[in-house]
């Protein structure tokens, strides 16, 4: 009984020894945690240093998960830099100078893709300058669709004069402007292009800038005298055109009139013949009569 005593006694030292082994082993990561997870927060607000290998856990498996813990234990999720060494947050590092290298070279292609245009102009001092206000712009709206040099401020401070858009039919019907004006080729007026209001099913509608329109119209009509004379000639013409047209309508009315009137009015004659009226032409041997009325005459023989 002695001897299982013992046994019994060494079993529960052993048991304790082991508990206690095990509170220390938990104990010291929970400092390591703590020490790790000080040092990202180090190293995300500093220069970069190689802060896992200082602290003695070189390239060990578990470097993922301890960084990954500490991490969420600080509240941050996002990866953080170790100087040499990325982690992932998926159990293992990325080499942070081929990451550089690679960010390197995408920004150099974007930079190389990257072409000047109308939304994207050089800047000062080759930006273009506003013919309002003077000042320089990168990009506007009219530059783009109407390659005229106004920055947007300016258009939306003449968006109901000048910088408006007219359709095709104000164009043409009280600018007088040509089609072959509207086409949008080069030498002729730019136009963008909108669903119709009235239904989507249309064709789509041509809207141009009413300050390119007018220029165009006193450029072909010399100024607005000019434009109002040709309206008023154009309107003579077309009044002209009318009346002609009604005055055939009129003739055409007043024959159609007076033929069926001469036809209502015209009766069937009957010849009236008396005989005192026939005579006898011995040389001939022929009789004639004549119509008591309207005088004519017919020869026949007697037999």
């Amino acid at each position: 009984s002695t001897m299982a005593d013992d046994a019994q006694n060494a079993a529960l030292e052993s048991n304790v020894k082991h508990k206690i082994a095990q509170s220390k082993a938990k104990a010291l990561e929970r400092k390591a945690i703590k020490a790790a997870a000080k040092a990202l927060d180090q190293a995300s607000s500093s220069t970069p240093s190689v802060v896992l290998q200082r602290q003695g856990f070189g390239h060990s498996p578990a470097i993922g998960a301890l960084q990954g813990t500490a991490s969420r234990a600080s509240g941050r999720h996002k990866a953080k830099s170790t100087g040499y060494f990325r982690d992932t947050q998926a159990g293992f590092l990325i080499d942070e100078d081929d990451t550089v290298a690679g960010n390197e070279a995408k920004k150099a292609k974007t930079i190389l893709q990257s072409e000047p245009g109308a939304e994207t102009m050089p800047s000062y001092p080759l930006a273009p300058k506003c013919q309002d206000c003077q000042q320089d712009f990168t990009h506007s709206f009219l530059s783009k669709n109407f390659d005229l040099p106004v920055c947007n401020a300016c258009k939306d401070i003449y968006r109901d004069s000048k910088y408006r858009l007219v359709t095709k039919t104000t164009a043409t019907k009280e600018y007088l402007l040509r089609d072959s004006d509207l086409t949008g080729k080069p030498g002729t007026l730019r136009y963008i292009e909108r669903t119709n209001p009235n239904n989507d099913s249309y064709t789509k509608m041509k809207l141009f800038l009413f300050a390119q329109v007018q220029a165009r119209a006193f450029e072909r009509y010399t100024d607005e005298d000019g434009l109002e004379a040709e309206h008023e000639k154009r309107a003579n013409t077309q009044q002209a055109h009318k009346d002609r047209r009604r005055e055939e309508r009129v003739d055409k009315l007043r024959r159609e009139t007076l033929t069926t009137t001469w036809m209502q009015q015209r009766k069937k004659h009957e010849h009236v013949f008396k005989p005192e009226d026939e005579t006898y032409d011995e040389a001939t041997d022929e009789w004639t009569k004549t119509c008591a009325e309207c005088q004519f005459q017919v020869r026949y023989e007697k037999i």
